[in-house]
């Protein structure tokens, strides 16, 4: 999948084209090939190691991706479809590089 623009999306190095579910000029989401809990998802399009580096405009569109992937993964993942509001979530972001993580250093955030 592409940016919408032609580019092709990376996650830290890696070109990431299957995993991608949604996208915005600024934010993108994708299933994680290994996820420790399900739904996790990633974003943005340029890859900053702290939320502090984001621009206002990236800022605001990160977390309004986070809001519709939200509701997304409510529909599939809690028992009642039709009541997405009686499950849970913790969204969580994971500011700064830690050494493991080198390799794909990227801004997540993880809806679960």
């Amino acid at each position: 999948m592409s940016s919408g623009n032609g580019k092709p999306i990376f996650f830290g190095p890696f070109e990431v084209i299957d995993q991608v579910f949604y996208t915005t000029p600024l934010s993108f989401a994708l299933v994680n090939i290994k996820p420790l809990l399900p739904g996790r998802c990633r974003a943005p399009h340029r890859s900053v190691p702290r939320l502090t580096d984001l621009t206002p405009p990236e800022v605001n569109d990160l977390f309004l991706t986070v809001q519709r992937v939200q509701r997304m993964i409510a529909l599939t993942h809690f028992p009642s479809p039709s009541t997405p509001e009686e499950g849970g979530f913790n969204i969580a972001i994971q500011d700064g590089v830690r050494p493991v993580e080198r390799a794909a250093c990227a801004l997540p955030y993880h809806p679960e």
